[in-house]
């Protein structure tokens, strides 16, 4: 989409989508997330490479966050919010989420649930909404799966 169409924080989220599907690949992206992931256990779920980084369960446990936030973002576009859409601070959500408690499956399983949503949502907006609720909101997540799941590469344990 335009540039135009979505704020300036998620271009390169936006840029680096390259299916012409947006919906499409959306849809694939928990599956694409599930196989990354596939075959971790325990430890190797908690790990972070240094202090202050995110372990494979918070990145997943934000995954899910966002789809929800962005979701609901585009719902309130669609339905004709006028208010001012609260933000959200990331860094700050991930320590009372404790998703290092929860099993990475069950985080990925969450993701999934808050995509389809997000999903059954968007593909049955107006075709008068606009595009930017359904093009550059959905787009940004697709990247965020690709870098996790190449960061995963090595995350599975024999």
């Amino acid at each position: 989409p335009p540039r135009e169409e979505y704020a300036p924080f998620f271009f390169l989220f936006v840029s680096r989508v390259e299916e012409a599907d947006v919906l499409q690949a959306l849809a694939r992206a928990p599956g694409e997330l599930r196989a990354a992931l596939a075959g971790g256990r325990g430890e190797a779920e908690r790990f972070r490479y240094a202090e202050g980084k995110w372990s494979i369960r918070e990145i997943v446990g934000h995954l899910a966050d966002t789809e929800r936030i962005m979701g609901y973002r585009a719902c309130c576009l669609a339905r004709g919010e006028t208010t001012s859409l609260p933000g959200f601070d990331e860094n700050a959500w991930i320590a009372p989420a404790r998703f290092k408690d929860r099993h990475v499956d069950d985080l990925v399983q969450e993701f999934a649930a808050t995509r389809a949503a997000t999903l059954a949502l968007v593909r049955h907006l107006p075709s008068g909404s606009p595009r930017s609720i359904r093009t550059a909101r959905c787009g940004s997540s697709i990247p965020c799966i690709r870098r996790c799941s190449t960061a995963c590469s090595g995350f599975r344990q024999s």
